[in-house]
């Protein structure tokens, strides 16, 4: 007998950026593991089966759009997003390729009651594990 996850899970993890190795996230797959087994312990189900790497940030913002209004969340009771890279100044995220995107607007703004109405009353739980590393 099959039962529904409490919630669903998107883990977004950069840990190499495009042309500049000093700003790999080292260690950040292991914070990828312990968030994988403590979600799953928690009811969550993670979102396609897998964290995702390394996302340039067309991709990212993809990705999030599509988690947001996925129909697998009506018989979810919540959602959670983790996202975890450097960051900057004014809640701007870097993308591997660099390109950045904002957790207002680009984050948070998806999932709203009007664009994510599987989500509509539910709990949304956002984790941003991000230094504000400006770059140089």
């Amino acid at each position: 007998m099959t039962t529904d996850p409490i919630g669903h899970l998107l883990l977004i993890n950069i840990k190499h950026f495009e042309n500049d190795l000093s700003k790999t996230r080292h260690g950040s797959e292991i914070d990828v593991d312990l968030l994988k087994s403590t979600f799953h312990g928690l009811g969550f189900q993670l979102y396609k089966g897998q964290a995702h790497i390394d996302l340039k940030h067309t991709e990212m913002k993809d990705l999030i759009q599509q988690f947001a209004n996925d129909p697998i969340h009506e018989t979810a009771s919540c959602s959670a997003v983790i996202v975890m890279t450097h960051g900057g100044p004014n809640g701007i995220l870097y993308a591997s390729n660099f390109s950045t995107i904002s957790i207002s607007r680009d984050v948070l703004g998806v999932f709203s009651n009007e664009k994510a109405k599987g989500l509509t009353g539910k709990p949304k739980l956002f984790f941003f594990q991000s230094c504000r590393h400006v770059r140089a």
